[in-house]
């Protein structure tokens, strides 16, 4: 049984890696996509605070599905007696995530909404 719950807190570290990285990509895109196509900022002036709502929201969710990932793994770890520098170094990623996800968001946010104020005045 301790080999499962093993297993399972391996896959629920990697699927939080995977959330974050992918959050991270998408604001990497977005930043991409408002520097390279300002012109469309322009055209779809309705668009811009749609996109930013979206962006807040999906950081959001993110960040409550590495939440997710974490109690369930910090669940796992008190369940198997786990050492406590492990549980520690847990919560320092998790914490880790959430910064990183909230940083990469702020930054398309800001970045979007700077790109729109340009074209606004």
């Amino acid at each position: 049984m301790t080999d499962e719950r093993i297993d399972l807190i391996s896959k629920l570290w990697n699927i939080g890696n995977v959330i974050t990285g992918f959050t991270v990509i998408q604001s990497i895109a977005v930043i991409y996509f408002v520097i390279e196509k300002t012109v469309f900022l322009k055209k779809w002036d309705t668009f811009v605070p749609l996109s930013i709502m979206s962006i807040v929201g999906g950081a959001a969710l993110y960040m409550f599905a590495v939440y997710l990932c974490y109690k369930a793994e910090h669940n796992l770890r008190n369940a198997i007696n786990e050492d406590v520098k492990h549980i520690k170094i847990s919560t320092n990623v998790f914490i880790g995530r959430l910064v990183t996800i909230a940083i990469f968001n702020l930054l398309a946010i800001s970045i979007t909404m700077i790109a729109w104020f340009e074209f606004n005045s």
